[in-house]
């Protein structure tokens, strides 16, 4: 029998998508029925496409931390330039969410991930080639060819999602938001790489990366040069492999794919005419916003959705891309210290999401992203709170929370992802993913800039006074985190509500 698309509203009904979208084929009755698909290989390309998809972006934005070991030795150390490599991609990613999200639902999913894809390759491979000359030029050289490399990384974010969930082989929201969270999982993946490299170029030819600029021997310098490089050139690898299984993907799911794109223009055009277009003026993409615009709920649903992602970006972010200063003063060491320990944080963040995909079917993706915002704020406050009478001389209390900290953080790293590709229906899915998205970039834009700035004004300050301008910032920092984990359960409730009790999400 043809499926109806079940989609989660916000008082944890089911509704169905009024254009019609053949997501899955079921048996209503049995809302764990599976798909009967002889397409195996389908799946598994679809899992492993997504999958690696996340994996790429992941690496992408995090492989500036570990090629500034050397940057900063080779060109100097800057606050601005610093700054703006880490934003600067964010920027890129929110035009890439928007663009590609609806490019997603006019144009198809495939279609669209495959050109990020090969945004991301040239991205990548471009920012190891071209930067060359004065710290000037190659800073501003790297800034740019980021920006673009970010214009790719944001579109994976709404298609990958609403591809995971659409190519799943269940049809029920629990199991689609599993199968979307598996596909998240290995954003860790993508986060660890980047510092296993720094470890292998630091025992290798990047020992003097601790050094102050220009310190090293010449000899050491071309390793060095080739250690940052090939870290953020590395970057183009997953993308290939991702655009190697796409065109592996049988025939089918092209022609089911523009079944459908042809179904949702008609519909939209339809729609377009409906809401008062002139012919022709009444094109799909009128249509689109006219689908949006009657979505039940869509302005308090882009609250839930794209104002929990707002916050969780803003605090996570702002944290993450700090991560190595905070570990430097709860754990002061080199840089291979620093690897290992950015690295066991990745590690704790792949169990939590392991442990987020069981809860799933028992607590529902909702209670799971309030519950993770409850407990990653609490972590927050009592750092705050008890970081100047710990940091000196019980420091270890303090990095077991900071540990907790980070593995809360990937509970509403995970929901905040998935949820957008269950509220939805299909056919506006990319678009409102893509919004939800780019609302969590332009917080983690806030997030990096401002908590980047707390630290900056301690830079000045020297002995003691610089010690507690530290402290008063990593202060800040936290309570301002706190603030965020508040704002993200109070969207994540009003927003989108939460399950029912015990909410399996059964009909």
């Amino acid at each position: 029998m043809t499926a109806e698309a079940i989609e989660v509203t916000t008082d944890g009904e089911l509704t169905v998508d009024d254009e019609g979208d053949e997501e899955m084929e079921f048996d209503a009755k049995n809302p764990d029925a599976r798909e009967s698909c002889g397409h195996f290989f389908l799946l598994w390309a679809s899992t492993i496409t997504t999958a690696v998809a996340n994996f790429g972006v992941q690496y992408n934005y995090d492989s500036i931390g570990p090629a500034e070991v050397w940057l900063h030795p080779l060109y100097g150390k800057d606050s601005n330039y610093d700054l703006l490599l880490k934003v600067i991609i964010f920027i890129g990613t929110a035009i890439g969410m928007i663009s590609f999200g609806a490019a997603g639902d006019l144009f198809g999913r495939n279609r669209g991930l495959l050109v990020c894809q090969y945004i991301q390759i040239a991205g990548a491979l471009l920012q190891g080639i071209v930067p060359w000359g004065s710290k000037a030029s190659t800073y501003c050289l790297l800034i740019a060819v980021r920006t673009f490399i970010g214009v790719g990384a944001g579109g994976v974010y709404p298609l990958s999602a609403a591809k995971a969930a659409e190519d799943s082989a269940a049809v029920d929201p629990v199991h689609k938001s599993v199968s979307v969270a598996w596909a998240f999982l290995w954003r860790n993946f993508g986060a660890i790489a980047p510092w296993s490299w720094a470890l292998v170029f630091y025992y290798t030819c990047g020992e003097y990366a601790d050094m102050e600029p220009w310190s090293a021997p010449p000899a050491s310098r071309v390793g060095s040069q080739f250690a940052w490089r090939f870290i953020l050139m590395f970057g183009a690898v997953a993308p290939a492999v991702v655009g190697v299984f796409m065109h592996l993907q049988p025939k089918e799911v092209a022609v089911k794919e523009q079944k459908r794109l042809s179904r949702w223009t008609t519909s939209r055009v339809s729609r377009a005419e409906a809401a008062g277009h002139r012919k022709a003026s009444a094109t799909a993409s009128a249509g689109l916003w006219e689908a949006v615009k009657s979505e039940p709920l869509v302005w308090r649903k882009l609250l839930g959705t794209g104002g929990g992602w707002f916050f969780f970006d803003w605090s996570f972010y702002g944290n993450h891309l700090l991560q190595g200063k905070i570990l430097g003063l709860i754990l002061p060491g080199d840089t291979a210290a620093d690897a290992w320990e950015n690295i066991s944080l990745d590690i704790v963040g792949i169990f939590v999401v392991l442990f987020a995909i069981q809860l799933f079917p028992w607590a529902g993706v909702r209670w799971l992203q309030f519950w993770g915002f409850f407990s990653g704020g609490v972590c927050c406050l009592l750092i705050g709170l008890l970081w100047p009478a710990l940091i000196d001389n019980t420091s270890g209390i303090l990095l077991v929370i900071y540990y907790i900290q980070y593995g809360s953080y990937w509970i509403p790293n995970t929901t905040t992802y998935v949820m957008s590709a269950l509220v939805y229906k299909p056919s506006i899915r990319g678009t409102l993913n893509g919004l939800s998205a780019a609302a969590g970039k332009v917080g983690a834009i806030i997030g990096v800039t401002a908590f980047t700035k707390m630290f900056e004004v301690c830079d000045d300050k020297t002995g003691d006074d610089h010690q507690q301008c530290i402290n008063d910032a990593v202060q800040r920092v936290m309570f301002t985190s706190f603030a965020a984990a508040c704002g993200g359960m109070f969207c994540t409730i009003y927003g989108v509500g939460l399950e029912p009790t015990g909410a399996k999400n059964k009909k």
